[in-house]
Parts: structure tokens; sequence; C-alpha cells
């Protein structure tokens, strides 16, 4: 399989291989594209989503979503660069985003930060689809 001959050729510099593990699996990511993750366990025991920002986000905009969040605490958490990036410790950064902890927090972000969102990326357990046919 082509797979596994370039993972014997690349074999020092490859850490880890991801991939649908079944059969079900590999539908659900063909019927849900790429929006949904699929993982055995969900970030930090507890979000449900993640979501990217664009990088073009304006200043101001950083600032007051900076601040919006302090009044979630706990259901949005960001990674130490996003912080970073939205302090505006660092000017540019390829990918900033944050955990979201459910739905309606994720609607608020939505609503707070309209066009400035690159991509929401939901994770969902894989023991959640692999279910016995009965």
């Amino acid at each position: 399989m082509l797979l596994e001959q370039i993972s014997k050729k690349l074999k020092p510099w490859i850490q880890n291989i991801h991939g649908p593990q079944n059969e079900e699996e590999l539908e659900y990511l063909r019927d849900n594209g790429r929006k949904k993750r699929l993982c055995d366990k969900i970030p930090f025991g507890k979000f449900e989503y993640r979501v990217y920002f664009k990088t073009n986000m304006p200043s101001t905009l950083k600032e007051s979503f900076k601040n919006w969040m302090l009044k979630y605490d706990g259901k949005i958490q960001c990674s130490v660069s996003t912080e970073k990036w939205l302090n505006e410790e660092h000017r540019y950064f390829q990918a900033p985003f944050c955990y979201v902890k459910d739905g309606a927090t994720l609607t608020m972000i939505g609503l707070f930060l309209a066009n400035h969102i690159k991509i929401t990326e939901q994770f969902v357990l894989r023991e959640s689809i692999n279910t016995p046919s009965e």
C-alpha cells in the first residue's frame, strides 16, 4: 500500500499518521467534510468546538473581543500564542484560534466577530459514531 511505503521511507521524519480507523469513520468524514474532527477525547475534556480567526482582524476588535471573552470564563480558551496575538505582542500569527465549550457560546462568538472567523471545527467523539448496528 502506498501509505505504508511512504511512511517506511520517511520514518525518521514522521511522528504520527492520522486517518479514519474504519469504514464508519470514513463515511462520516465524507458526509460531514472538514468541519468535523473525530477524536478519542475532546480538548481539555470540555471543549466541543475550535474557532480559527482571520489574521486581518483589526486591533480594536481584538481588544474588545479579548475583554468580552472574560465574561465567558471557562467557556472560551485561547492558546498562549493566540493570546499574544490578541494582545498585539505578535503582529502576525498563522492560525490564531480558541476552544469553545458549547453551541450557545459559539453562536455568541459568531455574532461578535461576524466576518473575522476563518473556520469552525466541531470535535466529535469516535465512540459516538462507532456504534454497533442492530
